[in-house]
């Protein structure tokens, strides 16, 4: 796939992308985090933000949107698509995953609690899971519990106001 991206043939690098999401239930195989991070990039080549998007959600889905390397992917895919708010957004986020990959639940309450504050950036679902785990791998169960509760309603609210 990189081969293809640095021989400027962005189109057809994402087709292992999609052969391993047609094929790959029946031969168990699945993608690791190498194939989102160069089907990001792609996507950051052709300035796609429709078929980034699409790669976000099965990298959330798949669990991968923890790692570092594909949140600066994606930071610099919406870049290079005009969405710099995007950008600035999962770059704002990007600390609450980090303290909940190396179970430091305390910072990662604090930083989501600043980014719902601060009023700037709403956290998304991915800042939402990446607290409740930093939780519960520090043992913060009540805390987690309680950031649950209010970030429900928090997440309520975004979802009425942009419609149906």
């Amino acid at each position: 796939m990189t081969c293809l991206l640095k021989t400027e043939r962005p189109c057809e690098a994402l087709k292992p992308l999609t052969d391993i999401h047609t094929y790959g239930a029946h031969d168990n195989s699945f993608p690791e985090f190498i194939t989102m991070v160069a089907s990001i990039n792609t996507c950051s080549k052709l300035a796609s933000l429709r078929l980034g998007q699409m790669i976000h959600g099965y990298t959330t889905r798949a669990g991968f949107i923890s790692d570092v390397f594909v949140q600066n992917s994606f930071i610099d895919m919406n870049g290079k698509s005009g969405r710099l708010d995007l950008a600035e957004q999962m770059f704002e986020e990007m600390p609450v995953a980090a303290y909940g990959m190396n179970g430091n639940g305390i910072s990662a309450l604090q930083t989501f609690t600043k980014l719902k504050k601060s009023g700037i950036h709403k956290p998304n679902e991915v800042t939402f899971a990446s607290v409740l785990s930093a939780c519960s791998h520090s043992g913060f169960i009540e805390e987690q519990v309680r950031e649950t509760r209010g970030s429900r309603s928090f997440h309520r609210e975004d979802a009425s106001e942009s419609g149906p």
